[in-house]
């Protein structure tokens, strides 16, 4: 079992809805053994845009980390993510931040 630590963020569309949807989707990889209280902040760099609604999951998972990243990558998708502007808007943005010492 993997320990995983997980970044979750939104500024486009319904933020909130898509924060408690993906770690609903994200607990479905594994067992979350805690998760942050949700955090506003301004976007860094890039075109305008709005705040972003932030949080941090840890969890337990089986999963390998290349496949655990690529099912991070399908919940995105499934929410809507585009990646066709650098630092554009997102309705859902994973970032694996550690797993287990990586």
């Amino acid at each position: 079992m993997a320990l995983a630590t997980v970044g979750l963020g939104s500024n486009a569309g319904a933020s909130s809805a898509a924060l408690v949807l993906a770690v609903a989707a994200i607990g479905e990889l594994g067992t979350i053994i805690g998760e942050s209280s949700v955090y506003r902040t301004a976007p860094q760099g890039g075109p305008e845009q709005g705040d972003y609604l932030n949080q941090v999951v840890l969890l337990e998972t089986e999963f390998p980390a290349r496949e655990f990243l690529a099912e991070l990558q399908r919940i995105e998708d499934a929410a809507g993510r585009t990646r066709s502007v650098r630092w554009e808007a997102r309705t859902l943005d994973l970032d694996l931040i550690m797993y287990d010492q990586l």
